[in-house]
Parts: C-alpha cells; structure tokens; sequence
C-alpha cells in the first residue's frame, strides 16, 4: 500500500514513547535554523506530534526574522505533516499546499519535490487519483532534473499505487519495479520494502500466485530484521489474502488477526482498518457472518471518525455483501446507498461494487425493475467506463428475466464490439452465455447455439491462462454452462433426440472433473510406456459404452444447475437422461435432510420407530433420484456414479427404488444386491481402468502400511483397526514419520490405512489433511514457520505414493469443497492425484466400534480376493445384518472412490491360514463322520425292515 511511503519515511512510533527532544529543543534555543530543524524531525519520528505543532512557530519566528525562505518552507512542510498524522487533516492540507508555493518560489526543488509527495500520498485519502498522479509526475520530474534518485523511487512508488488503483497493471508493475531497483542500488533496504509490497499486490492482482507470494515474504523476512512494524504489517496481511484465494482459510485469518495486532501495536488506526476488513471477509467465507459483521461496523464507525473517505466506501460495501449473505437486503442496499452518496470521494471500484451490490440486493428483494434503474442510472455515470460492459452484462440479464429478452439483447448486441476487444476473458465469457441465453428467449436458436459453444471455447481459453490447479478448480465449470445448455436440445430442429444427448453428455463431459485429471496426467506422474496418458481427452458417451464399461455396468452421471439439473445413465446398450430440479429448488435442501437423518445416530429405545421413518426416506428418496432410470438401475449389478454438487453426500446404497411395473415386489436396498462405486468423471473412470486394469490382480502379496493414532490421541476403534491388521494381515509396516518418510515409503506398498485424526477444512480443502505426530495447539504456529504435524492434501496431490488402495477410515474422510463441474475435492481425490487407483473414506462421523467392525470384516473380504467395491459391499451388508448396526448410520457412510474393480493380494500369517485349515479340516471330518452315522441307521433301518 501506498500509505506505507509515509510510515517509511517517518516513521510513527506508538503514542506515550519517551523521549528527550524537549529537552534537546530548549538546549538549542540559539542554534542554528537547521539544529532546531533536526530535533523537530526526531519529535516527528517518534510520534510527538503535539510537541512539533507547538515548537514549529518558534524556529518559524527566527527564520522569517533571517528571511530565510528556505527554510520556512522546510518548516511549514514540517507542519504539514505534523498536522497530517495528527488526524487534522483541513489544516494539514493548507500547510502542504504552502510549503510547496514558498519552496517554488525560491527554487528549494528538493523541499518543493518533497512537499508534492506527501500531497499526492494525503490526496489519495480522499481518493483523488487523478490529482495524485500530476503532483507524482511533477515530483518525478523535478527529482530526475536534481538528481535526487530516491526522490524519483518514491514519485515512482506513489504512481505504482494509483495505477494499481485504477487496474493499469502494467503500469503500475513497471513503476513499482523501477522503484525498488533505485532504492536497491541507494542502499535504502527499508524504503524498499514498500514498492516492493507494492509490486506483491500487483502480482496478486495477475494472479501470479508465486511472484505475490516471493515479495511478502522477502519482505516480512527484511521487516524483521529491521524492526520495521508498518512493513511487517502489510507483508503479514498480504500473506493472508495469498491464503484467502489459493490456501487455507483459518490461516488466513491468523494473518489477517496479526497484521491489525502489529496496526495496533503502533497505534497506527488507519493501518486496522485493511487487515481488520480482510479478515472480516475470510470469516465471511467461512460462514461466520455475525462477527464478520462487527468488525466492519467497527471499521466503518473508525473511518467515520477520522476521515478515512477513501477506505469509508469499500468497507461499506464489504459490510453490505455479508448483509447480503444474512438475508438483510433492506440493511445492505441501505449500506449501498451510503457508499453511492459518497460521491467523488470514490474511486470507480467502490463506485462500481456499490451499484452492482445495491443492484443485486434489490433483485433479491424481488424489486428486479428497481434494480435496472439502479444499473441504468450508473451506466450514465461518468465514473465507471472501465465497468460499463460488466453492467451492461447484468443489467441484459435482468432484463431477460424480466421477459423483455429483445431489449437485453439489443443492449449486449450495442455492446458486441466492446466486449469482443476486452481484455477481461470472464466478460467476454459471462457476456457469451448472456447473448446464449438472450437469443434462445428470443427465438433465434442458430445464433443461440453458436453463442453457447463460443462460451465453451471461452472457458478453455480462461483456463489456457493460469497454470495454478486451485485457480483452474474454480474457473472449470461455470453454472451458466448448465444453464444455457438446453438449446442443445432444441437446435438443430431436425436431430434425433439421442444425437442431442449424445451431444450434451459430451459437452458437460469438457469440465467434468477436469482438474483432477490434469493433476493425475501430468507427465511427470506417469513411468515409461503411460507417458501418453498426459494428454488423454476428455471421454465421448459413444467411447463409454462401447470402450470402457462391461457387462452389468451402469454409469450415473449427474450434472447441476441453478433451474435445471441433469441425470445421464448410461449402459453399453442403453443411455437415458432425465431432468431433476437445480440447487436453487427446494429439492437440494431435501436431499440435505435426508441426508441428516440417515446419519444421525438412533437414539436407544427407539431405534425401531426411526428405521420404519428412514426406510420410508430411502424409498421416497430413491424414487426422486433415481426413479426415471429405475428400470436401468435395477437391471444393473455395479453402479458407477459421478455426483455433482449436493448429490456427493448421498448415501445411494441405502436408496430403494419402487418397481411400478411389480408393486408386489421386495423391495431392497441398493446394497443388496449391487455395488456401489463413486467415479469423479466418466474420463476419470477410462484413465483410472487403463492406468490399473479392471480387476487386475498384483503378482506378489501386498504390503500395508498402517498410520496409527499418534499426538496422544486416544481413538480406540482406530487402534483396533491397526490391531487386527498387525494380528491378522502379513507385510503390515506400522508408520512412524513425517512427510518426507510418507512419500519414501517401500514400493512394494500396495495398501496405505490411515487410522489417525483427519481435519477437513471445507471451504480450503487442499489444507485438509491428517495427524502425523503431536498436534501443535498454538494456533498461529503455522506463521512462525514450525513444522507441520498435519500431512496437507495439497502436498498429497503433489506427491507420489506406489499404493493403488487407500483406506481413510476417520470420521468424514470423503468430504470436501464441492467445486462448479469438478465434484467433490478432498483427500480422496488428493490421492487419486498421487497415484492410487481407490480410496474408501466415509461421508458423515460413523460409529467407532462399528467402523472397527467394518474395517475387520472389509479385509477379511478382500483377502479372500474380492474386489475393493466388492468387498466393502459384503463387510457393509455383514454389519447391517447384525441387529445392533442394522440402521444406515452405521453402514451407509462408507464409499469407494475411483476404480472400486481392483483387488490387492493380501497374505494372512500364517498362523491365521494353519487355524484355518485346521476349521476347514475339522469341518470336513465332522461331515464325513455325520455321512457314515446316517448310512449307519439307513442300514439298521433297512436292516429291520422300517425301509
């Protein structure tokens, strides 16, 4: 930030600092102009404002008794300052705009440059950019004609800011550059520090995570070493914005949390109010809205209060999206309409969020026709071209939906050429599916159809532009693609209804889990001769059916939308797609609750009561869902389904579909009678079956490796697990080591169970990840730079590991942040990402002593050479089977993810396989002796004549 050019220069220590320049002042009372001079600006340094405001006009008697001009512009400069930091902002100004005529006059142009400097820095308060970048020009070209190099650095600095400011990237990335150089070669290692923030910020903005993330930490790390609390500050907050869009959101806000302590520690107000802000938004998206709320209000009561105008309105405006979350639409167009009040204090971002926020809030409130005023009368704003085509985009979409579609369209077609030379690929994007849609209200189908499938190039050309995974995981999918979709289905007239689903099938298939395979396919993933997997396509629906699913298979493939959701189920012999209602519906809050209920735990004395309600659920749920294909479903004996959105927490093994056709029929649950496998995407599916073969079988045992509960943590199933496989499995290493050990594990490990703590964080899933050694409870460990206890699963996705089956059994295991078109991200697919073929992980906290139960049963199974899907179909119908875990809760949870086909050649000790042979042995003897006892009394009954 620019304001740090101030605080580096002058550095404001807190208030109540000791310090002896009073005395030194009185000392020098007959000193020269310059000597008095000198103490004044230490007084400024530290912090003593009142002491300089009341000194000045002595060494200002005494200079203008020499006449000395010079130096009654220095001093009035002083007092500028002075009057600046303490808060008096009117006089402050006045004092400036003096000290830079007198220096003028006079030629002091070293005084002169610096008096425009803290002009330009005070102007951008009140958010006059324009006026800040003709004092910075004025200040440059005074400092290059004199030579003055690190006056020149920080014209340069302050022009960095505002071309920031006003997006002119480019712009400001040169001169925040060319500022750190001269500082650099002045040996000014501290002024430094602020372009270089600068320069973060900008990179940031390009979404080049890893330049941003390079100069906060040079700069934290060159902050330290100085002391320098300002620049501590903003290189801590910065960091947390880095985690707030590519990391972990509870990080974030300790960043955040600690930059507005270090504000404080200085006694630096306006300093707060940023970091303050920063981390109201960080718990904003972790769903903490009330005391996301306080903190703004206290920020914007602070702004108030000390004429921060220039950050007033974008607090404002960050207070008015939570009330937005909160379901206060009066409340927060209340907050729009303040910050649009606010007028030229604006600068056009505040102007534009302001319009579109009190815009949506309206459309929200259902007063759609207010809302298009609201945009009308910004688009005739003279402060908002840089915005103009984004509006236009809303303002064309609320017209559409106020059944005017000629008029929107006519607006977005006056806006076809703007927006076909913005830079901005996500207008040009949101502005295609715009005209889609517009066209097909209109009842031009044609342009409608090209429209759409320009929009899908639009999205792979966005995606074309970042390498980052994360930022690729939310720029995938878009829920307009869904939406617009269905003038595939109408156009062209003359196609068959199967080309149209054939079409839409691969068309969804584009951006369907398309992160994860790019993170499995990378090439330095794959040995030898699957090197050309790096490049595998995305799947056709003629290319699964006739390539990769077999006999008795059917793929589920669900895609959602706002209005309209999409099920596809696909056999080699047969596809069929049925329409479902979107999120937006009341259909996905059901699902939720059904959701719930199947994994609340039965309460004792009424377990009864509660499965005749679930089983009533699972039917009328099954129904819902699954209901249109039913008769697929119930032909089919594995089900491969790729969720989307809400349907990931759907237990499907516990769903029961009624047969109309046979209403006398038993009706079952899915797991009876199929296995159930979760396939991210049907591409994912090919690539997975390719890389590890269906039902492929390894040629020598299998070796396990165990991570046991470890930081103290008592979990007693857990231990259980581990116990049972130690007792019962051959070639079980139990783990004990850190990340670097994880990843050396032997290659001969073909199973990996994790039986330890696992955190899931929701929102920054790549943070997710499990207990390795003791759990550090200080909570800002993570900025002090102190090792990990947690294996991430962002460096699990990076990573390598030989296991093709890994067992998450810890509670939840399988969630994650649902992304648009992506599905569900979370440890299992940071794992697929590694290497293995399956995972199994649960979906909601299950019982520990029937997860031990399951677990046991689970490799029984798959020893005896079952498949993964196979045997965790057995071992959940084997704890269902018994009456104590008969209900869904402590069975339904568990899911295979990926290739659930694969087996693992475990070895049970030997002593388990001799107690074997010995029962089996046993067991023949008993039948051959009851054989002999029954041919006996045949013959004594022959033999007396009863036969």
């Amino acid at each position: 930030m620019f304001a740090a050019a101030v605080s580096a220069v002058c550095l404001i220590l807190a208030p109540g600092v000791s310090v002896s320049g009073q005395d030194d002042f009185d000392e020098q009372s007959n000193a020269s102009i310059s000597d008095q001079r000198a103490v004044l600006d230490s007084l400024f340094s530290a912090g003593n404002f009142d002491s300089v405001l009341s000194l000045v006009p002595l060494v200002l008697d005494q200079a203008q008794a020499e006449d000395d001009s010079m130096a009654i512009g220095r001093l009035i400069l002083i007092r500028g300052r002075a009057e600046l930091s303490a808060r008096k902002y009117v006089d402050g100004m006045a004092s400036l705009d003096l000290a830079i005529r007198i220096s003028e006059a006079c030629a002091d142009t070293l005084n002169w440059a610096e008096a425009l400097g803290f002009k330009a820095f005070a102007v951008t308060w009140q958010g006059r950019y324009d006026e800040c970048v003709e004092l910075s020009l004025k200040k440059l070209s005074l400092s290059r004609l004199t030579g003055n190099r690190p006056g020149e650095a920080w014209a340069r600095t302050a022009l960095g800011y505002v071309y920031l400011q006003q997006g002119k990237l480019d712009q400001a990335r040169e001169e925040y550059t060319l500022a750190t150089e001269i500082f650099t070669a002045e040996g000014m290692k501290q002024a430094g520090l602020t372009p270089m923030i600068g320069l973060g910020r900008v990179y940031n903005t390009m979404q080049n995570e890893e330049s941003a993330r390079d100069c906060y930490q040079k700069v934290l790390v060159a902050a330290r070493e100085l002391g320098d609390l300002v620049q501590e500050s903003h290189a801590v907050n910065n960091l947390g914005t880095l985690e707030y869009v590519y990391g972990d959101m509870s990080l974030a806000v300790q960043y955040y949390q600690r930059a507005t302590e270090l504000s404080e520690a200085m006694g630096n107000a306006r300093g707060m109010i940023t970091p303050a802000s920063n981390t109201a938004l960080a718990m904003t998206y972790l769903g903490n809205y009330e005391d996301a709320a306080d903190i703004l209000s206290s920020a914007i009561t602070t702004c108030e209060e000390l004429n921060y105008l220039d950050l007033l309105g974008t607090v404002r405006n960050r207070l008015g999206e939570v009330r937005v979350l909160q379901k206060r639409m009066n409340a927060a167009a209340r907050l729009y309409r303040q910050v649009l009040g606010m007028g030229s204090m604006l600068n056009n971002k505040q102007r534009f969020e302001a319009v579109t926020g009190l815009a949506d809030a309206l459309n929200r409130m259902d007063s759609t026709a207010a809302a298009i005023e609201v945009l009308e009368v910004g688009l005739a704003s003279p402060y908002v071209e840089e915005y103009e085509t984004k509006m236009n985009i809303m303002l064309a979409g609320y017209i559409r939906r106020e059944g005017r579609p000629g008029e929107a369209l006519a607006r977005l077609e006056k806006m076809e050429r703007q927006i076909g030379q913005a830079a901005d690929i996500q207008q040009k994007l949101e502005a295609a599916f715009e005209l889609s849609a517009s066209l097909r209200a209109a009842g031009r189908p044609a342009e409608a159809y090209e429209w759409f499938h320009r929009a899908l190039d639009l999205i792979d050309e966005r995606r074309e532009m970042t390498g980052s995974h994360e930022w690729r995981e939310v720029q995938t999918g878009n829920w307009s693609t869904v939406s617009c979709a269905g003038i595939v289905l109408e156009y062209p007239p003359d196609r068959l209804e199967a080309e149209r689903v054939e079409e839409m099938f691969n068309i969804f298939q584009r951006y369907k889990a398309r992160t994860l395979t790019e993170r499995l396919t990378e090439p330095r993933r794959q040995d030898g001769p699957q090197s050309d997997l790096s490049k595998i396509s995305p799947i056709s629906l003629s290319e699964l059916r006739h390539e990769v699913l077999g006999p008795g298979e059917l793929f589920l493939d669900f895609v959602v939308g706002d209005r309209e959701s999409y099920l596809f189920a696909v056999t080699a012999k047969a596809v069929r797609m049925a329409v479902l209602p979107g999120r937006k519906s009341d259909f996905a809050a059901r699902v939720g609750l059904y959701r719930e209920a199947v994994s609340k735990r039965p309460q004792s004395g009424d377990r009864g009561e509660a499965e005749i309600d679930l089983a009533g659920m699972n039917r009328q749920f099954g129904d819902l869902i699954l209901g249109q294909v039913g008769d697929l479903v119930r032909g089919a004996r594995r089900l491969l389904i790729a969720p989307d959105n809400y349907f990931s927490s759907v237990p499907f093994g516990a769903l029961i579909i009624s047969d109309p056709g046979d209403p006398e029929s038993e009706e079952r649950q899915l797991c009876e009678s199929k296995e159930n496998q979760q396939i991210p995407s049907a591409t994912m599916l090919k690539w997975l079956r390719v890389r590890s073969g269906t039902g492929k079988k390894i040629d020598t045992p299998a070796r396990i490796l165990a991570v046991a509960p470890g930081g103290g943590a008592r979990l007693k199933g857990a231990e259980e697990e581990v116990d049972f496989l130690r007792g019962r499995i051959a070639g079980v290493d139990i783990f004990d080591g850190g990340e670097k050990e994880f990843f050396d594990m032997d290659n001969s490990t073909e199973v990996i169970h994790i039986a330890t703590h696992v955190k899931i964080d929701d929102e920054k899933i790549w943070h997710s990840g499990f207990l390795l050694g003791p759990e550090n409870d200080n909570e800002t460990s993570t900025l002090e730079f102190e090792p990990d206890t947690y294996l991430r699963a962002g460096d699990i996705a990076g990573g390598s590991i030989p296991a093709r089956l890994v067992v998450l059994s810890g509670c939840e295991s399988a969630r994650g942040k649902i992304a648009v078109g992506e599905g569900m991200f979370g440890l299992p697919a940071a794992f697929i990402s590694s290497g293995a073929s399956a995972v199994v992980a649960t979906l909601w906290p299950v019982d520990d002593a029937a997860t031990a139960d399951l677990m046991r049963e689970f490799y029984k199974e798959l020893a005896k050479g079952k498949t993964v899907a196979a045997a965790l179909q057995r071992s959940q119908m084997t704890v269902r089977g018994r009456k104590k875990t008969e209900p869904p809760f402590y069975w339904a949870g568990f899911v295979v993810i990926g290739n659930g086909n694969i087996t693992v050649d475990l070895e049970e000790k030997g002593v388990i396989r001799y107690l074997q042979y010995i029962v089996l042995l046993m067991v023949l003897v008993a039948g051959f002796a009851i054989a002999i006892a029954a041919a006996k009394r045949k013959n004594i009954m022959k033999s007396n004549g009863k036969m």
